[in-house]
């Protein structure tokens, strides 16, 4: 914004700005809420770190807890025990297998995020534990449906017919979404950033995002487009600052096309 005040530039048409808090969790709070309020905004660009890459389309994704129940104790007398964290590492390992054999999700990553099994607090382990859990990550593509704990449960019950395990969603699924290459929006753009030498093709964002709550739910179309980094969500995420300014050059060129500026 303040580089239209400081340039002199009127736009004929209004521009908004959001911050919104819930991203992670796909939008359903902060996003959606912008949404409805706003329902007749015509155009979105969400800052996502595309490394300037122009994304019509976002991966959408789901998140998993797998909670395997065992027999604690040892076996001093005899006693039976089941290790629930030899069972739930026997199942994390079978899941490569599903995942890499799937029809639709083997072209997208799936990550284990957390494992725990026992007291955390103790620093010594004195028994096999009595759960073990894990929470793992699955993206899918932008037109897939997420929700593929049926398929996940199917498979884990089949190989693992012994074992006691309880397959939960951390969150409602994440969907993908998208709008055409070709749209007003993803071409204008894409024409605002080839006058800065930035490429114009259009991609699919390797990652979910609240980019659903523009496609799906609401009338305002959405393109990705963000600066260039590494490492994100690791404890030395960074942005390249010049690409910040070249981001903000294509935003604000976009938005004197898509809105029109006064003479």
């Amino acid at each position: 914004m303040r580089g239209f005040i400081e340039l002199g530039i009127v736009l004929l048409g209004s521009l908004y700005f959001e911050s919104v808090v819930d991203e992670e969790f796909g939008g359903a709070n902060a996003s959606l809420a912008g949404r409805l309020r706003y329902p007749e905004i015509d155009g979105a660009i969400l800052m996502e770190p595309t490394n300037l890459k122009l994304a019509s389309q976002h991966r959408g994704t789901s998140v998993w807890n797998l909670l395997v129940t065992g027999l604690p104790g040892r076996t001093f007398s005899g006693e039976t025990t089941f290790n629930p964290a030899k069972s739930l590492a026997a199942m994390l390992s079978s899941l490569d297998d599903f995942f890499n054999a799937h029809p639709r999700l083997n072209q997208y990553p799936w990550e284990v995020d957390r494992l725990q099994a026992g007291p955390a607090d103790q620093p010594m382990g004195t028994r096999v534990p009595a759960q073990a859990e894990s929470v793992f990550w699955v993206e899918t593509g932008a037109d897939d449906n997420p929700d593929v704990g049926e398929e996940i449960n199917a498979w884990l019950s089949r190989q693992f017919p012994d074992v006691e395990y309880k397959l939960t969603a951390m969150i409602p699924p994440l969907l993908g979404s998208g709008i055409s290459p070709d749209h007003p929006l993803a071409q204008d753009v894409a024409h605002s950033a080839r006058d800065l030498g930035v490429n114009g093709d259009m991609v699919t964002a390797p990652f979910a995002c609240d980019g659903a709550m523009f496609n799906r739910f609401s009338k305002t179309p959405l393109v990705l487009l963000g600066p260039e980094g590494g490492n994100a969500h690791g404890a030395d995420e960074y942005v390249i600052v010049d690409s910040l300014m070249t981001l903000t050059k294509i935003l604000m060129r976009t938005a004197c096309s898509w809105c029109g500026m006064a003479d």
